[in-house]
């Protein structure tokens, strides 16, 4: 039954098991990892980067964890305000500016 469908012998045993146990062979559901800066801290978001407009990923990062108790990367923390549109700086000291 492999060859005619040109599969392996483990997937047409779990399509098997899974046929089986649900009537189907439909993939299942995949999670997903939740963000953990969701759409609803927006609003949060936009009024931290208002009050100090000019710092760097690592201080929004560090005011983020104070402020919500949640520890997010500076790359998190990056791709939350692009998808929010608003203005990143990255470190300074990394780019050779003091």
């Amino acid at each position: 039954m492999a060859e005619t469908f040109s599969s392996s012998v483990s997937s047409i045993k779990r399509y098997i098991r899974r046929y089986k146990a649900t009537g189907k062979v439909t993939p299942t559901q995949q999670g997903r990892e939740q963000p953990l800066i969701k759409p609803s801290d927006e609003t949060a978001i936009r009024a931290m980067v208002a009050r100090k407009s000019d710092a760097g990923l690592v201080w929004y990062c560090a005011e983020w964890a104070q402020v919500s108790g949640v520890k997010v990367s500076p790359q998190t923390m990056s791709r939350a305000l692009l998808h929010f549109g608003l203005p990143r700086k990255k470190d300074g000291q990394r780019l050779g500016a003091e």
